[in-house]
């Protein structure tokens, strides 16, 4: 028996224990309410602990009030006079307003940017404004001016330190008119797109499993990543709307090539997704009009955004994408280069790339050959590659998570409607 089968099984027997799809629809959302309300208590006790809330009245305020809010999401959970399907928004909605205080505590204890990449993308902002090339003048002014600590800078293996834009034209684009309207910290985007990544990915996955999507963009880690300058957090309601549009390929297409005009992490899904759309289409060969429409528009919003930057001087842009692929930045992060770190490997930096390559090749024919079953498991794939990367930041994996949970909300209601059973609503 292969696996979407037995998935069918379980969710059956779910569903049929339950009392029907409604009734596990209900049950689901009691359990999202418990868990978020039980989350929320967990890590606004945490901030407290942390915070200097004693001389400022509107954070004690805002923790009170999140606080507050894990303890209405715990007690919906068992109340009996609405049902908790349309209370399910709660979730999100208390979520969202949990990353704002988490924000506002972070950013009231480093008033610095925590990584130079943000601060090499405010810079740029400043440059264009200007009238200058971001890509083709030196970021090393901008961590004297944003005041970046050493611990935050990015060596080279070859020494110096890593001072030129080396992410796609959105990653500064996004703030110029933030720059221009006279704001200074630049981390309130990432607090919006936070926000909306958490509302879209609620939009965008399919009942019984709604309430718990909200979850996936509230770990530790992604909390702090928001007010610690980590930007990844941009490209993930884009990517959302995109695979969660796949029938569309026209506009699905163009919020890929928006995606992937934010950081390079993006460019990983595309092979996978390459293959995941000849497979849909059905066709012997990879010429079905939907797929090439989808890489077309795709391609056609990458070159749009980015595209005055490669006329503008080819040079430099290109050297300047390239770079986190194929630069000489140090090994860093708990993956397999943890082994080089500690000097226990002694590989260099062409053994991981070689490495990450054979990865994509295995997966890509494990995805071809095995489709049915492989293909939700390819938005996680990123993460397996990156694994092998010579630099595996924790950035690189955690924003996956709410596409594995969107892929396995929508393979587990499809089984159930594939197995004659009425559609979950």
């Amino acid at each position: 028996m292969d696996l979407g089968r037995r998935l069918a099984g379980l969710w059956n027997a779910a569903a049929k224990e339950a009392g029907g799809p409604d009734r596990l629809t209900e049950i689901l959302s009691r359990l999202a309410l418990f868990f978020s309300g039980g989350w929320i208590l967990a890590l606004t006790f945490f901030d407290w602990i942390r915070s200097a809330f004693f001389v400022d009245l509107g954070l004690t305020v805002a923790i009170l009030v999140a606080f507050a809010l894990g303890i209405v999401n715990v007690g919906t959970a068992v109340q009996t006079w609405i049902p908790a399907r349309r209370l399910a928004p709660l979730v999100p909605l208390s979520i969202v307003y949990f990353t704002v205080v988490h924000y506002w505590l972070f950013v009231s204890l480093v008033p610095f940017y925590g990584t130079d990449g943000l601060a090499f993308s405010h810079y740029s902002a400043i440059l264009l404004l200007q009238g200058q090339n971001p890509y083709a003048v030196s970021q090393a002014p901008a961590l004297e001016l944003f005041r970046i600590p050493e611990f935050y800078v990015t060596p080279k293996e070859t020494g110096g330190l890593v001072t030129s834009q080396t992410y796609p034209a959105l990653s500064f684009l996004i703030y110029v008119p933030v720059v221009a309207a006279g704001a200074t910290d630049m981390r309130i985007v990432s607090l919006a797109g936070h926000g909306l990544a958490i509302l879209v990915a609620y939009r965008v996955t399919p009942q019984p499993f709604k309430a718990f999507a909200p979850l996936t963009l509230a770990f530790p880690d992604q909390l702090d990543f928001t007010p610690g300058s980590v930007q990844d957090i941009l490209w993930v309601a884009p990517l959302l709307l995109s695979v969660s549009t796949l029938h569309r390929r026209r506009f699905s297409g163009c919020l890929y090539g928006i995606a992937c005009s934010i950081k390079q992490m993006p460019w990983l899904l595309a092979p996978f997704l390459f293959v995941d759309l000849w497979k849909r289409d059905g066709t012997k060969f990879p010429s079905s009009a939907g797929l090439w429409n989808f890489a077309a528009f795709a391609a056609g919003t990458f070159l749009l955004i980015n595209g005055p930057f490669i006329l503008w001087d080819p040079g430099p842009w290109t050297a300047g994408v390239l770079d986190p692929l194929f630069g000489d930045n140090i090994p860093l992060g708990p993956g397999l280069s943890i082994l080089t770190q500690g000097a226990w490997l002694l590989a260099p930096k062409a053994f991981y790339s070689a490495t990450m390559v054979s990865v994509i090749i295995a997966l890509l024919a494990l995805e071809f050959i095995d489709y049915p079953n492989a293909r939700r498991a390819l938005y996680w794939f990123p993460g397996v590659v990156m694994f092998f990367a010579y630099r595996n930041l924790q950035n690189y994996f955690v924003y996956w998570y709410p596409f594995v949970f969107l892929a396995l909300a929508t393979w587990l209601r499809e089984q159930y409607q594939g197995s004659g059973h009425a559609e979950v609503p």
